[in-house]
């Protein structure tokens, strides 16, 4: 598989999971329990469970055909990775929030989420930056 036939793989399943997302991220709690034409996923919490279990389970067995291969990931490799799972559980809890959530100041004074992830974006685009400079200076 070529680095843009995994790429566009990748693309998919983000695809996938993003319209599940839209589906799930405002579910009450109560409406967990609706049925669901599969067999084995009988209800929605169970759907719910599954789909974060799923991933998790066959990333291990992605990393575990990696290391059988000889492939392992190299320390850059191993610290995205890292990187991406921050950015998933970056995504998690910011799930279902508001634009009143974004906006509001917690009590003990300090950023609100909104500034929170304008940081971020400005610290992302500086680490671009940064990277951009030092491959250039490279030449």
């Amino acid at each position: 598989m070529s680095r843009s036939d995994l790429q566009a793989k990748l693309d998919e399943i983000r695809a996938a999971r993003t319209e599940v997302l839209q589906y799930l991220q405002d579910l009450p709690d109560a409406d967990t329990d609706l049925e669901t034409p599969l067999r084995t996923w009988r209800n929605l919490g169970i759907v719910l469970l599954r789909f974060g279990d799923h991933m998790r389970e066959h990333g291990n067995q992605i990393a575990g055909i990696r290391q059988t291969l000889g492939h392992g990931p190299t320390d850059v490799q191993r610290k995205l990775g890292e990187a991406e799972a921050a950015w998933g559980e970056l995504l998690g809890v910011v799930t279902g929030l508001t634009d009143a959530d974004l906006d509001a100041i917690p009590e003990a004074g300090g950023w609100s989420i909104r500034e929170t992830l304008d940081h971020i974006l400005a610290a992302e685009i500086h680490y671009l930056e940064a990277i951009k400079t030092a491959y250039q200076q490279r030449s």
